[in-house]
């Protein structure tokens, strides 16, 4: 593998604050009421089904004119494949909250509301930066590409590692993410799952998007953007069932990709190609036409000067396949609207720290849907 280039440094170092600034969530006043069609109680909040047309993303000032998609125009071109040939030890992780036609979920924050700020500089200067945070990564990414990329998908496994208690930030994590530029001219889209007890108020994995354009990051739907179309899952879901070391893998299938006919960046969920919602084309002032580059990765964060949480599994890859985590069917979407499979040799990896997280057992499958490794590791103790 390909040693990660400066410019991918510098995207390492962008992830380090990131997650810091852009916890924010709906508080209940920021939806009108009326607009509220049923409300749901969940063992981790409560869940507004609020009219199609009234959700508070629509109120984005670049889309007061906004027309809704209902449905992707189009679907990137699959590679044939067998989803039932699964090992009968792997099951997809479901909702079981429905809203009624015509309404979408949102969940309701029952903690204090904190806006997203801008993220004005780099690591180690500006009003932004956290020096007490410390920030764990094991990535495989494409590499900055010269052809336009137009999204990408991958399956990975979900697990529930105990975080520990600590300041904030806290939190173990794993994601697909789409993005061109560099920081501070930077735009991405980022899915995946989060453990993060400060922000969702248990220790359970959460399903987690996160957008960024010229500085301002934003997470679930703690700001105004992301046009939520599913009336089952949602951003902040707790996913069930979750993977056990050793035992059943349960295991994301998400897919963002370009829709080349309205521009908008579409987010998929599970096998079934679920259509979740759509990131407006107008939020990103460097990704309005395409991506750059696309990576996939595991993240943890702690205080300085505490131990960092368990990465993945808590597993390294080196414990093989059942224990540690994956990453698995990972594809990209290429100019000919295509699902097509990253080169192996092309690709890049990042470590933070080799001593307490890892990468391994990197192939692509033989039936060519796509590139899989192992990652993760059983966290460090402070330096």
């Amino acid at each position: 593998m390909v040693i990660v280039s400066k410019r991918w440094t510098r995207v390492v170092l962008f992830l380090q604050f990131l997650f810091l600034v852009c916890n924010a969530e709906l508080t209940f006043q920021e939806i009108a009421p009326e607009s509220i069609v049923q409300s749901i109680k969940i063992g981790y909040g409560i869940v507004d089904c609020v009219d199609l047309y009234s959700q508070p993303s629509l109120k984005h000032p670049l889309l007061m004119n906004h027309t809704i998609q209902m449905q992707p125009s189009y679907f990137p071109n699959d590679v044939l494949r067998d989803i039932g040939s699964k090992s009968s030890c792997s099951e997809e992780v479901r909702s079981d909250i429905e809203c009624p036609t015509g309404s979408v979920p949102i969940l309701r924050s029952n903690r204090s509301f904190r806006s997203t700020m801008p993220l004005r500089a780099l690591v180690g200067s500006g009003p932004d930066y956290d020096p007490n945070s410390t920030i764990r990564l094991a990535m495989v990414s494409t590499g900055r590409h010269s052809d336009p990329i137009y999204g990408s998908e991958a399956e990975f496994s979900v697990y529930e590692p105990s975080v520990g208690e600590g300041q904030s930030p806290r939190f173990s994590s794993a994601f697909l993410a789409v993005q061109n530029g560099a920081p501070p001219t930077y735009s991405m889209i980022m899915v995946g799952w989060d453990v993060n007890p400060q922000y969702y108020g248990d220790d359970r994995a959460h399903f987690e998007i996160v957008w960024v354009d010229k500085g301002t990051a934003c997470a679930n739907l703690g700001c105004r953007g992301f046009v939520q179309q599913s009336k089952q899952v949602f951003p902040g879901l707790k996913i069930t069932p979750v993977s056990t070391v050793g035992g059943q893998q349960s295991y994301l299938h998400l897919k963002v990709f370009k829709d080349q006919k309205t521009g908008n960046w579409w987010l998929i969920y599970g096998d079934g190609h679920h259509p979740v919602g759509y990131w407006p084309k107008e939020l990103f002032t460097y990704m309005a036409d395409a991506a750059d580059a696309v990576s996939w990765f595991g993240m943890v964060a702690a205080a300085r000067g505490e131990p960092t949480p368990p990465m993945g599994s808590g597993q390294s890859p080196d414990q093989g396949e059942g224990k540690a985590a994956y990453f698995e069917n990972i594809r990209v979407v290429d100019a000919s609207h295509n699902l097509v499979v990253p080169s192996l040799g092309g690709c890049q990896t990042h470590v933070t720290v080799p001593s307490c997280y890892a990468l391994g057992h990197f192939r692509n499958s033989d039936d060519g849907s796509g590139l899989r490794f192992l990652y993760g590791g059983g966290g460090c103790h402070p330096e």
